[in-house]
């Protein structure tokens, strides 16, 4: 197994194959090879946002899926939009999905949510996540380039979050949690109407947290008894600081039964 800097998630519940996220770069389908998966299978991708470690497999995937069986492409609209880091009026790089394929439209089924989208029966796309209580969540990354010329200060709007509704409860898949893993927590909840989080897996944006913040979200998770953690990617060294937390990496498989 091969790693890199990015997130990319294979989800499979019911008969359903969702893959989330892609990665950096297209070294998930060798990783995804060795663990005997098959990415044509799949029957939906969700980008939990446009940031290029979490899309950039994109071009690399798009060729080896069907065209008579599309998946479902589930994101927010603003994923898909152009965005950098900037130096004054100076591009000092890409942010965005390195490439997008241009037969995106003949491989998949296009389905952009600015709200919640339940698919495949258990799953739940966030959409738009509110960051309505904490502080996390309310900084700009660099510019974005809506369909207008102009650019505007890039809030990460389409950072979003996937949920698998399961008998004990919620399980929540998040890409990066630019929102705040708190705020992504408590809408998860409040759009399935289900308090019970059984476990949350991905990236909780903690990398440069500073400890009040940090504290403030081990309390978070305290006050959640039961709760499985599986912070990885963007979470950095705090993730040792939180409860219940299991360390994974590439090539870990996780079994909910």
């Amino acid at each position: 197994m091969q790693a890199e800097a990015g997130l990319s998630l294979w989800i499979e519940h019911n008969g359903h194959r969702v893959l989330f996220d892609t990665g950096r770069s297209g070294l998930l389908l060798d990783n995804a090879a060795k663990m005997g998966i098959d990415l044509s299978t799949l029957s939906h991708l969700v980008l939990s946002h446009g940031h290029y470690d979490h899309s950039g497999g994109l071009a690399a995937l798009s060729p080896i899926l069907p065209t008579d069986k599309r998946p479902q492409l589930i994101a927010h609209p603003h994923a898909l939009l152009p965005r950098a880091a900037m130096l004054g009026p100076l591009r000092l790089r890409r942010l965005g999905i390195p490439s997008i394929p241009a037969d995106l439209e003949t491989r998949f089924d296009l389905q952009l949510h600015r709200e919640p989208y339940p698919f495949a029966d258990s799953f739940v796309f966030l959409g738009r996540i509110p960051r309505r209580t904490y502080r996390e969540g309310r900084g700009a990354m660099g510019r974005l380039w809506p369909q207008t010329r102009r650019s505007a200060p890039d809030r990460v709007e389409d950072d979003s979050a996937l949920i698998c509704r399961t008998e004990k409860g919620l399980i929540i898949f998040s890409g990066c949690a630019h929102s705040g893993i708190r705020h992504t927590v408590d809408y998860a909840m409040e759009v399935c109407g289900d308090s019970r989080v059984r476990a949350v897996i991905g990236g909780f944006h903690l990398r440069s947290a500073g400890p009040l913040r940090l504290l403030n979200v081990r309390r978070y998770f305290q006050s959640q008894a039961g709760t499985q953690l599986f912070a990885c990617h963007c979470s950095g060294y705090a993730r040792h600081f939180l409860p219940r937390q299991t360390n994974i990496a590439v090539g870990n498989r996780l079994v909910f039964d």
